[in-house]
C-alpha cells in the first residue's frame, strides 16, 4: 500500500467521520491482503477469482514489449529485431533495475 493511497483514503475517512456523506468504491485485480485494508477502512468487500482476461507480466522498453520468456510480443518503433538483441536488451534492463 503506497503512502499516497493511505493519505487519500485517510482524508476521505476523515470527511465521513465529520458528517459528510461519502461512498468509496474501489477495484483491484492485484491488491494483496484486501481484508486488512477493509478492516482499516471499516468497509465491506467482495472478492471474486473471475478474470475476464488473464493477468500477465510484461516488460516494455523503447516501444518493445516482452513477455516473461523474453519473447517480443509487440514492437512499435523497430522494423526488425534479431533474437540476440532481445536477450541483450532484457539483460541490460534487469541490470539497470537491480542496480
Amino acid at each position: 500500500m503506497s503512502a499516497n493511497f493511505v493519505l487519500q483514503v485517510s482524508k476521505i475517512m476523515w470527511l465521513a467521520e465529520s458528517g459528510h456523506h461519502v461512498q468509496l468504491v474501489g477495484m483491484s485485480a492485484t491488491l494483496p491482503n484486501m481484508s486488512s485494508y477493509c478492516r482499516w477502512m471499516k468497509a465491506d468487500h467482495f472478492c471474486s477469482q473471475y478474470r475476464p482476461i488473464d493477468i500477465t507480466s510484461t516488460l516494455c522498453v523503447e516501444g518493445i514489449t516482452f513477455n516473461t520468456s523474453k519473447v517480443i510480443i509487440r514492437h512499435e518503433h523497430m522494423k526488425s529485431v534479431k533474437s540476440w538483441q532481445t536477450d541483450v536488451l532484457v539483460e541490460r534492463c534487469r541490470a539497470a533495475v537491480t542496480a
